[in-house]
């Protein structure tokens, strides 16, 4: 079946609430992602039995619907009939006018509303690559402590150049 991207575009902004109720599309390997201004107005059940969607559902504050590997030509044809509404278009596309309220897209296209999200992000981002260090260190010490338990003496050689390398990574 070849694919007609028209066609669906049509069938599907409609269920979506309508063009204007699309702030912003985006879409990624096999999914179009839509962030809406209301929900309630979407009717997931029409958009899972529309032409060319696989599946449609509501998750990580986008709607998405699932068209396959060839999401994004579909993406070009969608952003095309969007034409000269309020949308945004993740890559800058065809819609340029800004919708009332901006679209809410991480720099990886994570939805990131608060502050406190927003914190407990970049927290991850700075102590996930220190992690796997923190850890060989404790578990240097770990060994370090067996060692002493067995009866190395903690003053020796040995015990010395252990707890350099345990001391190491931190």
């Amino acid at each position: 079946m070849a694919a007609d991207f028209g066609k669906l575009a049509k069938e599907v902004i409609p269920h979506l609430g309508g063009a204007e109720n699309i702030v912003g599309v985006v879409h990624c390997a096999t999914r179009l992602r839509f962030e809406l201004r209301d929900y309630g107005k979407a009717d997931v059940e029409k958009l899972k039995s529309a032409y060319g969607v696989i599946s449609a559902f509501h998750k990580g504050g986008y709607m998405q619907l699932v068209i396959g590997n060839k999401v994004a030509e579909c993406y070009k044809v969608v952003v095309a009939e969007l034409a000269g509404q309020n949308v945004v278009v993740a890559d800058g596309g065809a819609p340029e006018q800004k919708p009332k309220e901006p679209m809410s897209l991480g720099k990886v296209g994570r939805v990131i509303k608060s502050l406190p999200s927003r914190f407990i992000s970049t927290c991850s981002a700075v102590f996930t690559p220190v992690m796997l260090m923190i850890a060989a260190a404790g578990i240097l010490w770990g060994i370090f402590n067996i060692f002493t338990t067995a009866g190395v003496d903690p003053d020796g050689d040995f015990a010395t150049l252990w707890g350099m390398m345990a001391d190491g990574p931190l």
